[in-house]
């Protein structure tokens, strides 16, 4: 599995958990919604869905609506205003659930009976938000104001105070699933609505679904075995004790067997169903094991062909660098004879030569000038290839302005405008990056010489993960972009000898300082509208 098909496969997974937050934001507003429609039209299957059931409360409906909205604008385009208005309808939950906890140990305001007074007190019992509904909701508001927060411990700390709503919540609807009243009440205060509790459940899954890369949901969405397992055994290990209880419950009451054998019944289906999960994980954990040592012996083996390949390859390298410096410094001798020879002959005997006499020789000391110079570079190259390096911090701004001096004090009769970036450094070789920048600054001031107002710069970028990209940019013949790939390479040339002098070693040399250091090259251009060549080190 490629890392683009694991990024996808999470991406994937976010966006349908955001679409699941945005149906529970809109089934919130709309729960509340039809909660206040109930009380308004006195329907008892509105405010509480069943004839027997508590009644939800038209503030508690109000904080389930605010809640929604809070969690929609969430999820919804981030903004300055977007923010501000989620916080908004989050801080009046957190308001409605403070004041409603302080009604119970003080001055009771009656915001729970503003609307609907009449109908309230009619009710079995007078209807009130209940103190466990209240403590929901200040957990629910503070888990929406923190969602948004960018410290991780905030976040973590956060989820804990949702997950604890998502338990209240669950102990009531357990309560009245068992038909056990204490559940869904504070002591002697008024049970939490049924319907209450489904919001409160949803809301904590909607609170947890806008941020699941972070925190205690990450561990949930993530590609690893052990979220995938996870994925699987959580709908189990909440449904399964749920869906055994109330059997039981059920077959107690409809006196198929007493309570001690439906505990008993009860124990030995849980232990049945978890024994199948856990011998379902270890063979999937044991599938897995299989596969990584399959994959770390597969691995092993070729990390030992590639140390064998390395070591042919490195000492082949040696071998003909070794060839190339020695090619090099033997053919120096022989091409200096006859370069001075032919150019003595040139200079005594010119009077016994004719003019086409003349002009062979004089193309003899050409060519032995010009395979002079090839051999020297080949030199070079042979020399930075076998070179120890010898690290520390190099200041490139200093080098380069050093460098460009030298190149104007070579040519006083050429005005070139050379802007150096100050304060650029690097760790390397200082020799080896002092090679490196003269070959480019010296690359940019011949190619420049034609050019009415020649302009070189040299300067720095922000690359990825903090990594610095050097460059030296002119605005002189540049290159066509179809042949970029040849401009690295040894004695390559995509300019006319009688246009622009030079070997085409030149740019062979700055590939291997940066390779030397770990780094890499590339250039961009257009034909007579200038080059930048860009590095890392």
């Amino acid at each position: 599995m490629t890392l683009d098909t694991v990024t996808r496969g999470m991406d994937l997974r976010v966006e349908r958990l955001a679409t699941s937050a945005r149906f529970i934001s809109a089934g919130l507003v709309a729960l509340g919604a039809l909660v206040l429609l109930g009380w308004a039209i006195d329907s008892r299957l509105l405010k509480s869905g069943g004839a027997w059931l508590v009644a939800m409360n038209p503030l508690t409906a109000i904080a389930f609506i605010l809640s929604g909205a809070s969690l929609w604008i969430a999820l919804a385009r981030d903004s300055t205003r977007t923010r501000r208005l989620a916080a908004a309808c989050a801080g009046a939950v957190v308001a409605i659930a403070i004041l409603r906890l302080l009604g119970y140990v003080g001055p009771d305001l009656g915001l729970d009976r503003l609307a609907f007074s009449g109908r309230l007190d009619a009710e079995p019992i007078p209807n009130r938000m209940a103190p466990n509904t209240a403590a929901a909701f200040l957990l629910a508001g503070l888990g929406l104001l923190g969602r948004r927060s960018k410290n991780p411990r905030i976040v973590e700390a956060t989820q804990l105070l949702v997950l604890v709503m998502a338990a209240i919540a669950l102990v009531t609807l357990c309560g009245y699933t068992y038909k056990a009243g204490g559940l869904a009440r504070v002591s002697q205060f008024i049970p939490m609505a049924f319907n209450t509790a489904v919001g409160f459940a949803a809301l904590s899954v909607g609170i947890l679904l806008v941020r699941p890369r972070e925190g205690l949901l990450a561990e949930l969405v993530g590609d690893g075995t052990g979220s995938r397992i996870a994925r699987g055994l959580l709908p189990v290990v909440i449904g399964i004790p749920l869906l055994l209880g109330w059997l039981r419950v059920r077959g107690e009451q409809a006196g198929l067997y007493d309570s001690g054998t439906g505990t008993a019944l009860m124990v030995a289906s849980w232990v049945v169903v978890f024994g199948s999960m856990v011998w379902w994980q270890a063979r999937v954990l044991n599938r897995a094991d299989a596969k990584r040592t399959a994959a770390e012996k597969e691995i092993a083996a070729l990390n030992r062909a590639l140390r064998r390949h390395a070591t042919e390859i490195e000492a082949t390298n040696r071998e003909l660098e070794a060839f190339s410096y020695s090619v090099s410094h033997d053919l120096r001798a022989p091409l200096r004879s006859i370069t001075s020879f032919s150019q003595a002959l040139l200079e005594d005997c010119a009077d016994s030569l004719d003019e086409q006499g003349r002009d062979y020789l004089d193309r003899v000391v050409r060519a032995g000038r010009r395979m002079a110079e090839l051999i020297e570079d080949m030199m070079v190259l042979s020399r930075i290839s076998r070179s120890e390096m010898q690290r520390g911090s190099v200041d490139l701004s200093a080098t380069a302005r050093e460098i460009a001096d030298e190149l104007a004090q070579g040519q006083p009769d050429r005005d070139v405008e050379v802007d150096v970036t100050p304060g650029l450094v690097a760790d390397g070789d200082p020799k080896l990056l002092r090679i490196m920048i003269e070959n480019l600054l010296g690359n940019a001031w011949k190619f420049t010489e034609r050019q009415p107002d020649p302009r070189i710069e040299f300067g720095a970028l922000p690359g990825n993960n903090g990594e610095r990209v050097f460059y030296v940019r002119d605005n002189g013949a540049g290159f066509d972009m179809e042949h970029a790939g040849r401009l690295f390479a040894p004695f390559q040339r995509l300019h006319r000898e009688t246009e622009f002098p030079g070997t085409g070693v030149g740019l062979a040399t700055v590939q291997r300082v940066v390779r030397r250091h770990g780094g890499k090259v590339w250039a961009q251009g257009k034909v007579s509208q200038g080059a930048t060549f860009f590095f890392t080190v």
